[in-house]
């Protein structure tokens, strides 16, 4: 009975947000300087125009019932992952989303369809705004994004951090293909996020 509580307990750990982290980032979390950032999503090829850095607080604030996407995090007391992908509408109402611990992103299948595919077994707090999200972050030119907002049909926001190395590359490889796909179909404001304090 013993062997098959501690078999339980590994697969219940191996199949961990926090351990998955674990073993697959490449080092500890850590501050993010803002121009190494920019830095890193030119080199992937993005630009830069909507690439913002969370204020102080808003890794924190995240994991807020105000902010939450995860329902089970929020519930179980957990931190909200650094890596996330969130639509709005027009009117700024929440759409989809999806954060790392929710499963791998291309198997889920979120990104096959637009606006982002619903999954209905997720736990997720569909009560979001894109204002909401907006007052959390670090911006220096507000009139320049309101414009881009009222222009665009969707906005969709990806929230990553360096520091989970490839999971971080792939997420924000995933999201520029996606916008490209559906581009042609609607304009997508496409808003990156540095989650690093």
């Amino acid at each position: 009975m013993k062997i098959r509580a501690f078999i339980i307990l590994l697969l219940f750990s191996f199949s961990s947000c926090t351990f998955i982290r674990f073993i697959t980032t490449v080092k500890d979390p850590q501050n993010e300087n803002q121009n190494d950032n920019q830095q890193y999503v030119l080199s992937l090829g993005f630009d830069t125009t909507f690439s913002y850095q969370l204020c102080k607080s808003g890794i924190d604030s995240l994991s807020q019932e105000k902010y939450v996407l995860s329902l089970y995090k929020y519930d179980d007391k957990y931190s909200a992952s650094v890596l996330q992908l969130r639509m709005y509408d027009h009117a700024g109402n929440f759409i989809q989303g999806w954060e790392q611990c929710f499963w791998d992103l291309h198997k889920l299948g979120v990104l096959d369809s637009f606006p982002l595919k619903r999954i209905s077994h997720l736990q997720i707090n569909y009560n979001l705004k894109l204002q909401q999200d907006i007052s959390l972050l670090n911006i220096s030119n507000q009139s320049l994004l309101d414009t881009a907002i009222a222009y665009n049909d969707y906005v969709l926001i990806v929230y990553y951090a360096r520091w989970t190395g490839w999971f971080c590359k792939d997420l924000l490889k995933a999201a520029k293909k996606y916008v490209a796909k559906h581009q042609k179909e609607q304009n997508i404001l496409l808003i990156l996020v540095n989650t690093s304090p």
